[in-house]
């Protein structure tokens, strides 16, 4: 007997199969696949005129699922897809597009979050193991984006995917969950856990922006400078920290009293131009912690000079309350890079 084609009404069989009354079809996911793919296809670098090859891959991911032999034979499943797309005159492109890394990362994308809205629905394992595959899951996210150096915004792309989803899930607790996923494979690449968090609490939405720099970070750890710079954003932090003032003080130049401060103001300008040079909005291009390290050297004298000769406790207030503000100025530029406040010797 002929076995059911993928091509019958398209994937519209799907239908047949229910995942959840809340959830709804096999059939509704292909149809949040297919946004999803349209949605984010530019950002992860597909070009337009693939954009349709990997649309029509993703109407075809799960096409073969109400099929007799992938019913009786569930380890078949996207395997025969293929057979059945070549069969019914789909182009061998769109064939390729189902085994191609990134369809399988917006396919993987897909299926995280649904796990997510399945949970939310009420849907819980009834034991500890990792029954809904989302280990497996999760790593295939990370892994396809740090490999094929991919910089995409992850908590953008789950908010992105959640939108899509029957159910209301928070994106950001979808990415946390990530996070040791991602502590673990860079721990087993021989990075210290230390940097991976300390990255990580900075740059945990972006998987292949995080590797790179925890890469970099333990390289830089083995040069002289680092530890250097890593005091000058400490003694600053240690600080401000827990100081009972107004953060959003502005720094006020009139108000400086010595040289020494005027020095450390105009190197923060300075450093801070720089940073601005580099770093571009959206994660599109981030600074490089290689470079953040070498431009915040030139902080090293002015801050040296700036502690031997300025006593920042003073009686009056205002004053007091300009030196915090310079102070936490530089303790705030290492955001949106690393957490240095977690590394050993802060």
């Amino acid at each position: 007997m002929r076995d059911r084609s993928i091509s019958d009404g398209s994937c519209t069989h799907l239908f047949t199969l229910n995942k959840s009354e809340k959830l709804g079809t096999m059939l509704d996911k292909v149809v949040r696949l297919q946004n999803l793919v349209e949605n984010l296809g530019l950002e992860l670098g597909i070009a337009e005129d693939t954009l349709q090859i990997v649309k029509d891959a993703a109407s075809l991911a799960m096409s073969d699922l109400a099929t007799a032999v992938v019913t009786e034979f569930t380890g078949l499943s996207g395997i025969m897809a293929r057979h059945y797309a070549l069969r019914d005159g789909y182009s061998e492109q769109a064939i390729i597009g189902l085994l191609a890394e990134l369809f399988y990362f917006l396919r993987y994308l897909a299926d995280w979050t649904a796990l997510w809205v399945y949970l939310a629905a009420g849907c819980q394992p009834s034991s500890t193991n990792d029954q809904f595959g989302l280990r497996r899951i999760s790593y295939g996210l990370v892994q396809i984006l740090v490999e094929r150096e991919k910089n995409l915004d992850l908590l953008h792309a789950i908010k992105l995917a959640a939108a899509l989803q029957p159910i209301h899930v928070d994106a950001q607790i979808i990415v946390m969950s990530l996070g040791s996923l991602h502590l673990n494979m860079d721990v087993d690449k021989g990075i210290s856990p230390e940097f991976v968090r300390s990255v990580l609490a900075e740059r945990g939405n972006s998987p292949y922006v995080a590797a790179k720099t925890a890469f970099k970070m333990r390289a830089l750890s083995e040069d002289h400078l680092f530890p250097k710079v890593v005091e000058v954003y400490s003694r600053p932090t240690r600080i401000v920290r827990g100081k009972d003032y107004d953060s959003s003080y502005e720094v006020d130049e009139t108000k400086f009293e010595t040289n020494e401060e005027r020095g450390l103001w105009n190197a923060l300008l300075s450093t801070r131009s720089k940073f601005t040079l580099v770093l571009l909005p959206h994660f599109r291009t981030c600074i490089e912690v290689d470079e953040f390290i070498e431009i915040s050297a030139e902080l090293l004298q002015p801050l040296e000079d700036f502690f031997n000769n300025v006593f920042v406790m003073v009686e009056d207030e205002s004053i007091r309350k300009n030196r915090l503000a310079l102070l936490k100025r530089i303790a705030d530029l290492p955001r949106g890079i690393a957490d240095l406040s977690v590394l050993p010797g802060f």
